[in-house]
C-alpha cells in the first residue's frame, strides 16, 4: 500500500514556475495597487472594509502560494485533513475576495475617487469579472453533466 502511494506522489508533476511566478506577480500587482492607496491616507475615499480584506487576503495568497510551491518542490504532502481546511478556507475566502474587489471597484466609480482611478483597478475588475463568469460556467456544467 505504501509503494503505490510513493508511486502516485513520484508520478505527480511539479507545479510550472511559470504559472507561479504569474500568480505571484498579479497577487503583487494587486497589493502593490492597495498599498499604494492606504500609504499615509494616500486615498482616504478608499478606506473601507473591502479595502482592508482585499490587502490581508492577497498577503494570505502570496504566502500560501510559495509555500505549497516550495512543498511541491520538495515532493512533501499536505495531511488530507490540512488540505480539506485549506480547501475549504481557500473557496470561501475566493468567493469573498471577488465580492469585495467587486463592491469595491464600484464604490471608487461611485465616488469617483480619482486618486484610486487606475488600470490596475481596471484589471482587478476584469480579473473578478472573468473569475466569476468561470464559477457560474463551472456550476452550469457540473448540473448539465449531471443530467
Amino acid at each position: 500500500m505504501a509503494s503505490k502511494s510513493r508511486s502516485r506522489r513520484s508520478s505527480r508533476k511539479s507545479v510550472p514556475i511559470g504559472a507561479v511566478l504569474f500568480q505571484v506577480a498579479i497577487y503583487l500587482l494587486f497589493l502593490g495597487y492597495i498599498l499604494n492607496l492606504e500609504a499615509e491616507n494616500a486615498c482616504p475615499c478608499s478606506a473601507t472594509e473591502e479595502r482592508l480584506f482585499l490587502k490581508y487576503w492577497l498577503m494570505f495568497l502570496l504566502g500560501l502560494t510559495v509555500i505549497v510551491y516550495l512543498m511541491d518542490q520538495a515532493k512533501v504532502s499536505m495531511p488530507k485533513m490540512v488540505a480539506s481546511l485549506l480547501g475549504l478556507v481557500m473557496l470561501v475566502g475566493s468567493i469573498y475576495y471577488l465580492y469585495c474587489v467587486l463592491i469595491f471597484v464600484r464604490e471608487m466609480r461611485h465616488t469617483e475617487c480619482n486618486c484610486s482611478d487606475t488600470m490596475i483597478r481596471s484589471v482587478m475588475e476584469v480579473f473578478a469579472l472573468v473569475s466569476v463568469l468561470n464559477i457560474i460556467a463551472s456550476v452550469l456544467m457540473m448540473f448539465w453533466r449531471a443530467n
